[in-house]
């Protein structure tokens, strides 16, 4: 890697990991999330400003070539991203039938003790 493209690559990634600081003090996403994000840049930065540290990684896993190894951790970031995913939206969904089921008790509630409101309908 040329030094031009070294000096873009990193400042992409700076960038990036500023807007997701950025994204943080805003509150727009978690700690947890950020946090994985952020770890990603650091990894993303790390291979920016050493680029034959992925080489030599690759070399002592046993890949033949250092792009297979991108390949790779960057499916497993994916995957764990999803599966991380997958947990938030079974809790959310969770959540969301338990509040559903108190709010439906708390209006016959409300209903069972108003006699008046059926004679409004």
């Amino acid at each position: 890697m040329n030094w031009v493209t070294q000096i873009i690559t990193v400042s992409v990634v700076l960038l990036f990991n500023l807007y997701i600081l950025r994204t943080l003090r805003r509150e727009l996403i978690d700690y947890k999330y950020a946090l994985v994000w952020l770890f990603a840049g650091l990894n993303m930065l790390v291979f920016a400003i050493f680029p034959n540290f992925l080489s030599f990684v690759a070399s002592k896993l046993g890949i033949g070539l250092p792009l297979n190894l991108l390949f790779f951790l960057a499916i497993l970031f994916v995957l764990i991203i999803c599966f991380r995913i997958n947990i938030t939206i079974a809790n959310l969904k969770r959540r969301v039938y338990a509040l559903t089921q108190h709010v439906a008790v708390l209006e016959n509630k409300i209903r069972s003790q108003d006699p008046s409101d059926e004679s409004k309908a």
